[in-house]
């Protein structure tokens, strides 16, 4: 009985094949995202020569042609429906002539991509390189973040298998990833994959009994690319495995640091030069620039480079703005990352006073506001007082004339009254 199950269970695993065994080697794209075919050269040093690329997709579209002359490039041209293909900035200098793509089309198989040199007009013999890109949409991956932990999917639901002797095994291309192997239930081998990075690979640990095959990952290593992994059970002793039981896409999100703002001096002809870095993300994301939190700069102004970092997958990148602008204009440089729904922003201030001396301004504006409402209420008392005082003197100046009037009068009443009692004294003593 074990071995009618083994050979049925064999014949039923032959069903679940996702893929072709060519399809291990594809660059896998997703749908609507940029993608890069590689392709290395080493061969004689070509900066002295005259001579062509082009890519081409199978069938003999075109994809871009371009050209150099004596180390000097001799114009370009670009396919249209696999959106824009170019070739990396430093390509002659590096020999890597990989084709870079701003959208990856939706295809409905694997398709291949050929690279061929022509050499002072005469073309090489076979394609110097060949790469098979396989198209996924965005939904068919697994998105994990770097660094942090993911399981890749993978159940079986066909016969009972905890009375045989079976082995499965999780593959990246050429890479094992996981082995464990039963027999009759019970756990006889097992090898897990461990990286400097303390990255391991598990199954679950009811398995057997659920079925549940799927792979877990403690840390989602860096991925420039979205990358297939193949899950294939052997069942019995020495058996080669079967073809895939699952095929899981991955596809890896990093997110990049809170980027710096540097504003160099002295200007340059009159244009002050503006530096945004960021580093340790992926994908590429895109960078913007804003003047006052309100208008963008001209085109031409800003130059991005985007570059990977060493020994790693994730990628720098640096934004470089020239623009007129004054000493205490506000510049925001914006990194963005739409597939992980962020942007980090960084703002370079312009002159201003310090917070401790805002303050200080602040105060003396305050106590001189106070001085100047204080003197003003003075100034206005002193006035007011000044007039009462005036129409005080004045009143006092009309009553002592009326007095002093009163006065005189009085007196020369007096005098002649003396008089006439002296000129007729000797009458009135007479009379008396």
């Amino acid at each position: 009985m074990p071995v009618s199950w083994s050979t049925t269970l064999v014949l039923g695993l032959l069903t679940y094949c996702a893929c072709h065994a060519e399809e291990d080697e594809c660059v896998v794209g997703v749908v609507g995202e940029p993608v890069s075919l590689p392709c290395l050269y080493s061969g004689p040093p070509l900066d002295a020569r005259n001579f062509s690329l082009e890519w081409r997709r199978s069938g003999g579209q075109v994809l871009l042609r371009t050209g150099w002359e004596e180390g000097q490039p001799a114009g370009t041209d670009t396919g249209t429906d696999t959106g824009t293909a170019r070739l990396p900035e430093d390509a002659l200098q590096n020999g890597d002539f990989s084709l870079e793509l701003s959208a990856v089309p939706a295809l409905r198989g694997p398709q291949t991509f050929h690279l061929t040199l022509e050499v002072g007009g005469e073309e090489e013999g076979s394609p110097l390189c060949t790469v098979c890109l396989r198209t996924v949409e965005e939904e068919e991956c697994i998105v994990g973040v770097v660094g942090e932990p993911v399981s890749l999917p993978c159940f079986y639901s066909g016969h009972q298998m905890d009375t045989l002797n079976f082995s499965v095994e999780w593959r990246s291309g050429a890479q094992l990833l996981l082995r464990s192997g039963w027999e009759e239930g019970d756990l006889v081998d097992l090898w897990q994959w461990h990286t400097v990075a303390t990255n391991t690979t598990r199954l679950p640990e009811d398995a057997l009994q659920n079925g549940d095959f799927s792979l877990e990952l403690s840390a989602v290593p860096p991925l420039r690319e979205p990358q297939n992994f193949h899950m294939s059970l052997a069942v019995g002793g020495g058996e080669a495995p079967s073809g895939p039981l699952c095929t899981v896409c991955l596809r890896t999100e990093a997110s990049f640091t809170p980027p710096s703002v540097q504003r160099l001096d002295p200007p340059e002809a009159n244009q002050t030069t503006f530096l945004c870095h960021s580093v340790g993300g992926l994908p590429k994301p895109t960078v913007h620039w804003l003047i006052n939190g309100t208008w963008a700069p001209p085109a031409g102004s800003v130059t991005t480079s985007t570059l990977p970092m060493v020994n790693s997958s994730l990628y720098n990148i640096t934004s470089r703005l020239l623009a007129d602008v004054s000493a205490h204009t506000n510049v925001t440089c914006s990194v963005e990352s739409s597939s992980l729904n962020q942007i980090l922003n960084a703002t370079s201030y312009g002159v201003k006073v310090s917070p401790v001396a805002s303050r200080a301004s602040d105060a003396l504006w305050v106590f001189s506001g106070g001085l100047c409402l204080g003197v003003a209420v003075l100034v206005v008392a002193a006035i007011i007082y000044q007039v009462m005082l005036d129409k005080s003197h004045k009143k006092l100046g009309k009553t002592h004339r009326g007095y002093q009037y009163n006065y005189t009068g009085s007196s020369e009443a007096v005098g002649i009254q003396l008089e006439d009692w002296d000129g007729s004294g000797s009458q009135n003593e007479t009379d008396g």
